[in-house]
């Protein structure tokens, strides 16, 4: 284990992406191109990363942890302010003769990623300050929803409603009339779990979590959710894995106080 961290440390530091390709891909069986695509995605990101943020050096690296088949190193961060961690922590393991260096470092959701398509009509954008959800908008794509309901909020205030149609439930803030099916708010919360709905980078369930990982290196590390922030909207994309597939994409937006 010594070993791997010795090579893994003095590759980034080298910056040397054939070596760090060489150590993170090293005993582990590749599975298809998308899989390669994601370990060469990780490699240019831990490098990217390290290059801007980490101090690297034998007085700014210490060993907190070292056992058989796992350890934990602290490393010095380049950049200090009041009130934030001027270390983090880099936790090594070995499975089945495959060691990995568990980096947490922050993805960011690309706008592609925050709008929703139906095949390939552009249902919402939750880019926008205010993604609306308007029942003369989507009737006619998906049709009458299998159930509209009113939700009720702490206050037992009904302020918000969900739609349902096969395969994507939405949440909305706003107004609902269940006997005649219309409705009108801003949407909150999008679950998707059929493949006919995919972002605008073609992520839908069903994709390998290998399509992932190309896009977004360290969502294992973050538990697959990935968020961005902008002025006025925050948006977070969480993904359920299931035996090694995308079953679920839900998608969170948050309008930030001023």
């Amino acid at each position: 284990m010594y070993n791997y961290i010795a090579l893994y440390i003095d590759a980034i530091h080298q910056q040397s992406v054939p070596a760090l390709l060489s150590l993170i891909q090293q005993h582990v069986p590749l599975r298809s191109t998308a899989h390669l695509a994601a370990i060469e995605k990780r490699t240019d990101a831990i490098l990217e990363y390290y290059r801007h943020n980490v101090i690297l050096g034998s007085d700014s690296l210490q060993i907190r942890t070292l056992m058989p088949g796992y350890a934990v190193i602290e490393e010095q961060l380049s950049h200090i302010s009041t009130g934030i961690p001027n270390t983090r922590k880099v936790i090594f393991y070995s499975t089945d003769g495959a060691f990995r260096a568990e980096e947490t470092i922050e993805n960011k959701l690309v706008k592609q990623d925050a709008m929703i398509y139906f095949n390939d009509t552009l249902l919402f954008d939750l880019n926008e300050e205010t993604p609306h959800l308007r029942h003369e908008d989507l009737l006619p794509i998906l049709g009458v929803p299998l159930r509209l309901e009113a939700i009720e909020d702490e206050n037992g205030i009904k302020s918000c409603f969900r739609a349902m149609w096969p395969g994507i439930s939405i949440e909305a803030v706003g107004s609902c009339d269940t006997h005649a099916m219309s409705f009108d708010g801003i949407i909150q919360h999008v679950q998707c779990s059929y493949s006919m709905f995919r972002t605008g980078s073609l992520l839908k369930p069903g994709c390998s979590v290998d399509e992932l990982l190309r896009r977004y290196p360290f969502a294992q590390e973050n538990g697959y959710r990935i968020a961005s922030e902008q002025t006025d909207v925050r948006q977070t994309l969480a993904v359920q894995i299931e035996s090694g597939f995308i079953s679920q994409l839900s998608f969170f937006h948050e309008a930030l106080s001023p």
